[in-house]
């Protein structure tokens, strides 16, 4: 089942990152601009051609928008985000501090590359993430 409200969450946080309107995304990806609306209400859901060309216009995974791995834990993810970027530092050839300055689908990339899966554990407030690569050891953050 598609996650209506959710994906009209995310799909609000990418218009407000890239400081654009509905109506804007909606004549740039060849999207009625009223099954946008609708999306982003979370009344209906996209058409599979609509979703996709939102994902391509954002240059977005499409794991994010449908909330799947490793995409599943993260409002966690990015209530943690300095940890996140910290942990990526460590694994990757970036100072945090580079990372810190991407906007959202380019963090969002960075995080679907370098992680497959990310699990929360509501009884201990942690969040784990596994990395993508064999030889990676999970990272837990409190």
């Amino acid at each position: 089942m598609f996650p209506k409200e959710l994906f009209a969450n995310r799909l609000k946080a990418l218009l407000q990152d890239a400081d654009i309107s509905a109506d804007q995304l909606a004549s740039a990806a060849g999207i009625s601009p009223d099954v946008l609306n609708r999306a982003l209400s979370g009344q209906d859901a996209p058409s599979l051609d609509d979703f996709v060309a939102i994902a391509a216009y954002f240059q977005v995974p499409t794991a994010y928008l449908l909330n799947q791995p490793p995409f599943d834990a993260w409002e966690q993810a990015l209530k943690r985000k300095t940890a996140v970027l910290e942990a990526l530092a460590r694994m990757l050839p970036f100072p945090a501090e580079s990372l810190a300055d991407l906007h959202l689908p380019a963090f969002l990339f960075v995080y679907n590359a370098a992680f497959r899966r990310a699990e929360y554990d509501p009884d201990r407030q942690t969040l784990t993430l596994y990395p993508s690569f064999s030889k990676g050891a999970p990272v837990t953050l409190s």
